[in-house]
């Protein structure tokens, strides 16, 4: 016996000290900077381990799609979005629950020391056993509960509205792509006529250099020229970090590393406006239209189309019918609720004479009187379903400035690529001419080299003005909030 128990105190002493380890290990104060290192390392080593693998799948470079598609698939913020959208679905599965039988199950076991004894009468009166075993199994039916039914309603306007925000942040992030494409498209464009610049810059210079040398030219014209280099060689490298920081941004958006190198193929950028749509306005016949011809259309009936197709709007009708729910979820507190219940108990008390027995009923509960709250809770979902509705009168009239907004800056970007594209062509006319006063000795190397520039402008122009008009039909279409479609694209 004296063995036992000394193996006992042993294996009691061996677990308070692991427990005290235990303990003191987690007491322990961390090493935040060592943590934040550490994960910072494993974070900058993995998002360049998949940039790596997802660039790799695009060995000709990314186009626009392209870019769409892997800012879906990884950006955080749809990454969120649909988190709180399985976060609504699972609210909502949940109050649902409150529907199903609730069964619960309990054991008990009793062991007394003593037999149970009683004195009656001068005698010891036993109770019950000495060790007792006791099981039941309740079972619970909701009937009548309004309040549970209003609270999954609820829920699941909730679980709508959160599929409505992903959708739209589907869109917002599909545009967000595009504009940082188009910002990465122009900055190549800019730089293609930078570089142009910078050598016909240098070109004069060497002449200055020359005519310098033979007392053609003097100091201050050499200075000058040499100045102009400079610049030309600043304006260079400096579009040469902005063309950087917006690929970093593109990168960014696509969650993927910001430094690393990517090709973009511009002319994708340039399909949306060469391509037909379809409309699909709610409750109107669809229509097949050019890209450019949605600015024929009257603006009136695209901002009737918006108020139809936008999430927001949608969302706002659900908030609505969330709201109108909440005031009868108020008015319900009123009403009773009503369960159904069995409840089965075994015992194994020899004592007892039903061990075994069933329990049947009916449970209703009326809240007779709790104060104002009831009250208040009414009167305050009243003005909240009140305010839903300004906040879709605000949402609406919001939509409707952007679509008017968006109309303009689309009739603008195409007036803005007519009056490019006519300049592009005068620019090609005066290059033609200086190519041929420079075949016929007329005209300096330095000069054709600025005409050369010019001309390079004219088209950097001509394809900026088409990357923005690009960018303001997606803009466009991204404020209609869907329903139009691309169904072709020609190069």
């Amino acid at each position: 016996m004296n063995i036992n128990i000394h193996r006992v105190v042993s294996w009691l002493t061996v677990l308070a000290l692991s427990f005290c380890c235990f303990t003191c290990g987690g007491c322990r104060t961390k090493d935040w900077d060592a943590l934040r290192h550490d994960d910072s390392e494993a974070y900058r080593r993995n998002l360049q381990e998949d940039t790596r693998a997802v660039l790799a799948a695009f060995p000709d470079g990314l186009g626009l799609t392209d870019c769409v598609a892997i800012a879906q698939a990884r950006s955080t913020k749809l990454i969120g979005s649909r988190i709180a959208e399985k976060i609504a679905t699972l609210d909502k599965d949940a109050t649902f629950s409150a529907f199903l039988p609730q069964v619960q199950l309990s054991y008990g076991s009793l062991s007394l020391s003593k037999t149970p004894l009683m004195a009656f009468e001068g005698q010891n009166v036993q109770l019950q056993d000495q060790s007792i075993h006791r099981g039941s199994v309740e079972i619970v039916q909701p009937l009548f509960t309004p309040g549970e039914w209003l609270m999954y309603r609820s829920a699941k306007r909730g679980q709508e509205i959160s599929t409505l925000v992903r959708e739209r942040t589907d869109q917002m992030i599909e545009l967000s792509v595009v504009n940082l494409f188009c910002q990465c498209c122009s900055m190549n464009e800019e730089l293609e006529g930078r570089e142009k610049e910078l050598a016909a810059s240098r070109q004069r210079l060497k002449q200055t250099e020359a005519l310098n040398a033979a007392k053609y030219a003097t100091e201050t014209d050499l200075a000058l020229a040499r100045a102009d280099t400079l610049a030309r060689e600043r304006d260079y490298a400096d579009v040469q970090r902005e063309s950087k920081l917006a690929l970093s941004r593109l990168m960014q958006v696509m969650n993927l590393w910001p430094l690393a190198d990517l090709k973009i193929k511009p002319e994708s950028l340039l399909d949306a406006s060469n391509g037909r749509l379809i409309v699909h306005t709610p409750g109107e016949d669809p229509r097949e239209m050019a890209s450019v011809e949605l600015v024929a259309v009257p603006v009136e009936n695209w901002m009737f189309h918006a108020l139809l197709s936008r999430r927001e709007m949608h969302a706002q009708d659900r908030t609505i019918a969330l709201r109108r729910n909440e005031v009868l979820r108020s008015l319900a507190m009123f009403l009773p609720n009503l369960v159904g219940f069995a409840n089965y108990y075994t015992t194994s008390d020899s004592y007892t004479v039903n061990q075994e027995y069933w329990g049947t009923g009916l449970q209703g509960t009326l809240s007779a009187f709790a104060g104002f709250r009831d009250v208040e809770s009414y009167l305050k979902a009243r003005q909240q379903e009140k305010g839903s509705y300004v906040e879709r009168e605000e949402t609406a009239m919001m939509i409707l400035l952007q679509v008017i907004e968006a109309h303009k800056n689309l009739i603008d970007a195409q007036e803005v690529l007519a009056v490019a594209a006519a300049s592009s062509l005068a620019a090609d006319k005066m290059m033609a001419d200086s190519d041929s006063q420079y075949r016929a000795g007329l005209l300096e190397l330095s000069r054709l080299l600025e005409a050369q520039a010019g001309y390079s402008n004219a088209h950097a122009r001509l394809r900026n003005a088409a990357f923005a008009d690009a960018v303001a039909l997606y803009a466009f279409r991204n404020v209609l909030g869907g329903n139009v479609e691309e169904i072709a694209v020609s190069r």
